[in-house]
């Protein structure tokens, strides 16, 4: 039976207070109660294997049916002769990979505005790479996570002093839900808001566009915008929020990085290694662990305006160091320092798409999905099901 709010929370306060009189462990479900929830009213996650084939099925068909397209056409671009064009027309002729930071370069003087959007899918939990059921959870736990989405809109504007030089900022800007259960009730936390503001240099030390291949050192600094106190309010109390769910990191961190580019008439490629290193403390008494990337592509250019790529995207990240005095470690694994850090290896699928002539020449888009093919927790922790980024940007 499906209770109004008022009700339901009359109903959860009253089996809490029965609980409390009658249980062996008072203290534990006082500890629980100090963090009343509401039940949730998302609908379900669709699963894995229906969102996931359709995205990628829909990405290969699109790759498939312009492959086959272009085998029909009477283009010569295997031939032709870049030695005459400008160091412009060549950047556009690029196969850019817009999730990678390090693809994005610029001839001197060019500005570009650009727009990202990313949403990860989570649920189930692995413990190292075992899978860890609710119930096992629970045993630990008075409460554990069901699922948890991530959205991420992020803002991107580059400027390039020079045709080594380019000067990037970005602030995305999230949304981050989190279900739980807590004996047989199912509620949703939630936060919203901007993250850390990212400012980096890519400098081009070795090659350059026109020959083919270029060595491109990436170095800057995310600066702490985004919050660290996200709380939610229910039934009268406020409970701060657990680390996945807050919007920063609350330190300043840097961010240093190695990116190769090559690229050979219509074929490119490419690997980068991108880190986040944090100093001190954030107010709150802890930093979160450090951050290494590393990935590696592959882009075929079969139109001057669509190109489709593979992606393999590798992350190392460590665990909380410190602890938020706020947050109690011992009600759910998603408040323990101790459970935050792991690896994962990300299998992605994209689709690049350029126009280069017309109103809106030089704009670039890039559709890219994927999923994990092999992640080890330091859970229980919820694991990634799916993901989806799409990219824009305008240059002038």
């Amino acid at each position: 039976m499906k209770l109004g709010i008022t009700r339901s929370r009359r109903f959860c306060v009253n089996r809490y207070l029965t609980q409390i009189i009658d249980s062996e462990q008072n203290s534990l479900i006082v500890r629980c109660f100090r963090r009343p929830r509401e039940e949730s009213h998302r609908k379900p996650q669709r699963p894995f294997g229906i969102g996931a084939l359709s995205c990628f099925g829909a990405l290969t068909l699109l790759w498939v049916a312009t492959y086959f397209a272009e085998a029909q056409s009477v283009d010569s671009d295997a031939t032709r002769d870049l030695t005459g064009l400008s160091l412009e027309e060549l950047y556009n002729l690029d196969v850019i990979q817009l999730s990678v930071i390090g693809g994005h370069t610029h001839p001197a003087h060019e500005i570009m505005f650009g727009y990202q959007f990313m949403f990860m899918d989570m649920g189930d939990h692995l413990s190292g790479t075992r899978d860890v059921s609710e119930t096992e959870i629970l045993k630990h736990f008075p409460s554990a996570s069901t699922g948890m989405t991530v959205e991420e809109h992020m803002v991107e504007v580059m400027y390039a002093p020079t045709n080594k030089l380019t000067l990037m900022a970005m602030l995305p800007i999230k949304s981050i839900d989190m279900d739980m259960v807590m004996d047989r009730f199912h509620f949703t936390e939630h936060s919203q808001g901007i993250g850390d503001l990212q400012i980096l240099a890519l400098y081009t030390v070795l090659g350059s566009v026109s020959k083919g291949n270029r060595l491109i050192v990436d170095a800057g600094m995310s600066f702490p915008t985004g919050s660290i106190d996200e709380k939610n309010t229910i039934l009268g109390e406020t409970f701060k929020l657990e680390y996945p769910m807050q919007l920063g990191s609350g330190t300043y961190d840097f961010r240093p990085g190695l990116t190769y580019l090559g690229e050979s008439k219509k074929w490119a490629w490419g690997a980068e290694a991108l880190t986040s290193l944090r100093f001190g403390r954030n107010e709150n008494g802890y930093r979160l662990g450090n951050e290494y990337g590393l990935t590696g592509w592959v882009g075929y250019a079969v139109t001057d305006w669509f190109a489709p790529s593979l992606r393999v995207n590798g992350r190392i990240w460590g665990n909380v160091h410190g602890a938020d005095p706020d947050i109690d470690p011992t009600v759910d694994a998603e408040g323990d320092p101790d459970r935050q850090g792991g690896r994962r290896v990300d299998f992605l699928m994209g689709v690049n798409f350029f126009v280069p002539n017309g109103i809106f020449k030089r704009t670039r888009m890039n559709i890219e999905g994927g999923f994990p093919i092999y992640e080890d927790l330091d859970g229980p922790q919820l694991s990634t099901r799916w993901l989806i980024s799409a990219g824009l940007t305008y240059s002038f």
